[in-house]
């Protein structure tokens, strides 16, 4: 049995996210990217960061099986920056992430569409020279489960 196609979904994001290198053509180096969120603590993970969570799954019924689903997906990032330039940083990654995200919108044919909806820099989530930054997208697909 496969994993089903939510799951193969939320691999497909942290397979593309692992993509985010200098050598493939973006400005950072992704250090990590989980699908288990783990609290910012000393030497529990290196930045930058991506934690792939996902949220929110609504299910509308088109025929008996099958159903229009549209999943919401939380992605946690975390940077580091000591130079003095967090904010620079902060948007790089965005950049980065967003670029790595929407490079396949139908998630290797798994999808009809993905879309970025909320970028929230929080500053309660760490302390500076660290920044969080909460990117929630969508993704719609077609299940039959």
């Amino acid at each position: 049995m496969g994993l089903g196609s939510k799951e193969s979904i939320l691999e497909n994001i942290a397979t593309e996210l692992e993509k985010i290198t200098v050598a493939n053509g973006y400005a950072n180096d992704i250090q990590q990217v989980d699908r288990q969120f783990d609290a910012p603590e000393e030497g529990n993970y290196k930045y930058p960061s991506i934690f792939v969570n996902d949220r929110d799954e609504q299910r509308v019924q088109l025929l008996k099986d099958l159903f229009r689903v549209v999943l919401t997906v939380g992605l946690v990032l975390y940077v580091y920056d000591e130079g003095g330039t967090l904010g620079t940083s902060i948007n790089s990654f965005i950049e980065d992430t967003k670029k790595a995200l929407l490079a396949d919108i139908t998630r290797g044919g798994q999808a009809r569409n993905t879309t970025i909806t909320r970028i929230l820099v929080d500053a309660s989530l760490v302390t500076p020279p660290s920044a969080g930054i909460i990117m929630l997208c969508e993704v719609e697909y077609y299940d039959s489960d």
